[in-house]
């Protein structure tokens, strides 16, 4: 397997490791480029929640908006992002670009988890990652731009692209 395989592949593994509760269709166009900008409607199967965590991080490190009201999820990631959030992405092979990777959003109730928030297909085959870049690049022949960007990857067929495959939703993964 490859290296980019491999990363993406170990994140939707962790990701994949607590049982699906319920979900509605993503409300993002198929094929819209990403703006930074979260908004989908999510059901959470009745689990309070409190607030949201990028991936174990306060929310205010990433987002100017994190929330989670009347089944919608709503966040606002931060661009720039603040100094000391960049690392080289060496395991995406691009050992010269500053960037960071975001694959889901922890659902907290007051400090305990209580689940995760993401975005795939029914099967799990297909995940989105956020990939934040300091510069305009290309990593294993994607075009990113300077920001964020949001990449869907098959893990299965070891494919990744900017275009939302349809079948793409987010889901909610209930703590076990």
């Amino acid at each position: 397997m490859t290296k980019f395989k491999n990363v993406f592949l170990l994140a939707a593994m962790a990701v994949s490791a607590v049982c699906v509760s319920s979900c509605s269709d993503d409300e993002e166009e198929p094929g819209a480029a990403f703006d930074g900008k979260i908004t989908a409607t999510v059901s959470t199967g009745g689990v309070t929640i409190g607030s949201l965590w990028p991936q174990g991080m306060s929310a205010s490190d990433l987002s100017t908006t994190a929330k989670y009201e009347n089944n919608t999820l709503t966040i606002e990631l931060l661009n720039p992002l603040p100094d000391g959030r960049l690392s080289k992405l060496t395991n995406l092979g691009a050992p010269d670009v500053d960037g960071f990777v975001l694959s889901y959003i922890t659902a907290v109730n007051g400090n305990q988890p209580v689940g995760s928030f993401s975005q795939e297909n029914d099967d799990r085959s297909i995940q989105a990652f956020y990939i934040y870049v300091a510069e305009d690049c290309t990593i294993k022949g994607i075009s990113l731009k300077k920001g964020w960007n949001r990449v869907f990857v098959n893990a299965g067929a070891d494919t990744a692209t900017i275009a939302a495959p349809s079948g793409v939703k987010w889901v909610f993964k209930r703590n076990s």
